[in-house]
């Protein structure tokens, strides 16, 4: 697999908007609004006359480069109207007038930093780069799609997250988004720098509830993370290298699928099992039929279930908080498959689109009547061992300083700092699950 700087088109962007849709494990954005996105690109006076989108290694990218991470936040099902990145393009923009944690001034910013793996933010992170004629990091911080800021990799590694802005889009009064608004309205997060363990989850708390505002109807164009050399990213790592040119590859399988009459599961699992490491490994966990789904929105999230019906009458739940994160079966004790490890689906429908994410398959509230009934495959990928390994870097850590700082946390009553995968648990107990992570290759 090619992890060398590219130049991206319009059908590279289509061809990453479906690989991040399957690899974003029911979030990240709807797969139709991320090809939508891409569908703008070469077209209209938004982008600059034969634009195209730079992307570039972290093996390649050059020391002492300034980089920030792009995302939209709030309820997937809030950006179906979204075209173009002019949120998240404005809070940039509204970056480089700012200062950072340190009281320094921001300038200019060099690289583009994808948040997660999604349709709508893997394209945005490479759309609102060709926007400021910068290039897009080939990697993103998460190795899936997530529903919170504390389940990034930057989130227990006290990367601080001053300042954090957050853009309302813009709309005409026939509803469409309004792409050349130049006064998005904006708000500035910054929050104490006492305590980084947390510091995503604080900045969290605060955002959430703008969301709510009329403003921003539950939809935000995030800026954060300013990071001052991009170069650092390696080591220790603190992303997940060549997942944009990894959705890219894994979009061309999917789009030759989608042309097949008959749908081989095989194809898609041999794309990831052919591959020389144990990242992201495919299992095929359940075939069956869409039965039902139901959907609420509420502070930003999408929470729902989605229930397959396999030949033995057996029902598979799929929980999700805004992304899949939990699989109960019928006629098991304990859960299946479970975050940080992905669980993503097939659609064998009748327009051949394949993989959807879990706001393509909703409508208002509930599973839409024409996927009812519909053969459906669920796949389980085995998480990236980065992750895994921060894990125990971090917990092997918190070992060697915990006697150093016992004094502080006493005097604090500060908690040690969370694993990722602590706080992974964390969200799996909101969807009621309290017992200890299980690995997909280990639960049989």
């Amino acid at each position: 697999m090619k992890t060398a700087n590219q130049k991206l088109n319009k059908k590279d962007l289509q061809n990453i908007a479906l690989g991040a849709t399957f690899l974003g494990s029911g979030g990240g954005g709807g797969r139709s609004t991320g090809l939508q996105l891409a569908g703008h690109f070469e077209a209209g006076n938004y982008y600059r006359k034969n634009a195209n989108v730079r992307m570039e290694s972290i093996k390649n990218v050059h020391k002492k480069k300034r980089g920030v991470i792009v995302a939209y936040m709030g309820a997937p099902q809030k950006m179906a109207k979204i075209c173009y990145p002019a949120a998240v393009v404005s809070a940039v923009k509204r970056l480089e007038n700012l200062t950072d944690d340190k009281g320094r001034k921001i300038k200019k910013i060099d690289y583009i930093i994808p948040v997660e793996i999604g349709a709508i933010s893997s394209v945005v992170a490479c759309l609102a780069a060709a926007k400021l004629n910068i290039p897009v990091l080939d990697l993103d911080l998460a190795g899936r799609a997530v529903p919170t800021l504390e389940l990034i990799m930057f989130s227990t590694q006290g990367v601080s997250v001053n300042p954090t802005l957050l853009a309302a889009e813009k709309y005409k009064a026939d509803g469409t988004q309004d792409e050349n608004a130049t006064d998005h309205y904006c708000v500035e997060l910054r929050i104490s720098e006492g305590d980084k363990s947390s510091a995503a989850s604080k900045i969290e708390s605060l955002a959430r509830p703008i969301l709510s505002m009329p403003e921003y109807d539950q939809i935000a164009g995030l800026a954060m993370w300013v990071t001052d050399d991009v170069s650092l990213l390696q080591d220790p790592p603190k992303c997940i290298p060549n997942t944009l040119t990894l959705c890219k590859e894994l979009g061309k399988v999917i789009a030759a699928e989608q042309k097949n009459k008959q749908v081989n599961i095989s194809n898609i699992l041999n794309f990831f099992n052919q591959r020389n490491t144990n990242d992201y490994h495919a299992s095929h966990l359940y075939s069956g039929t869409l039965k039902e789904a139901t959907n609420t929105t509420s502070g930003g999230f999408d929470l729902g279930i989605v229930t397959v019906e396999t030949a033995d009458k057996s029902e598979i739940k799929m929980l999700f908080q805004n992304e899949t994160l939990l699989i109960w079966d019928s006629n098991r004790d304990t859960p299946r498959a479970m975050a940080p490890d992905l669980i993503s689906y097939i659609i064998e429908d009748d327009e051949k689109q394949l993989v959807f994410s879990n706001d393509d398959i909703m409508e208002n509230g509930s599973l839409k009547e024409s996927l009812t009934g519909k053969p459906v495959h669920i796949i389980a990928l085995r998480a990236p061992q980065q992750l895994r390994e921060q894990n125990e870097q971090i917990e092997k850590l918190r070992l060697q300083m915990l006697q150093t700082f016992a004094n502080v946390l006493e005097e604090t009553g500060e908690e040690a700092k969370n694993s990722l995968l602590q706080n992974y648990i964390i969200t799996l107990n909101h969807l009621g699950y309290y017992g200890k992570y299980q690995p997909i290759e280990t639960i049989k």
